[in-house]
């Protein structure tokens, strides 16, 4: 997150919990554009280009934390994924990766895979 466009000329404190960013996925795409996989695919799957996105800072978290809220008229639907620093690359997870070609790979075949 640091080093973020949205961030440039700001400083966290990154001694207590914060909500960094709260708004649109387009707008969270130019702001943490290394930050917002999770949030793309979830805009894409669901097919709303009003998806929201909230980017919390949370020195007491030690994982890549995402929650996805679902709402509608028949349903309601939370689901809630940590994934562990990558060893190559800590910044990121190993579950980043997978999760972008599951994705491409549901996007382009006729059988979804979970």
């Amino acid at each position: 997150m640091l080093g973020a466009p949205a961030l440039e000329g700001k400083t966290l404190d990154l001694t207590k919990k914060m909500v960094v960013f709260e708004g649109g996925v387009q707008e969270a795409i130019k702001g943490f554009p290394k930050n917002i996989n999770v949030g793309v695919i979830t805009a894409l799957a669901s097919e709303n280009p009003h998806t929201k996105v909230k980017i919390v800072s949370d020195p007491e978290v030690h994982s890549n934390t995402h929650k996805i809220i679902y709402r509608s008229a028949l349903a309601d639907a939370v689901m809630e994924f940590s994934g562990k620093p990558d060893p190559a690359n800590p910044k990121s997870s190993t579950t980043a990766a997978l999760s972008a070609a599951a994705c491409l790979k549901n996007l382009y075949s006729p059988i979804s895979f979970w």
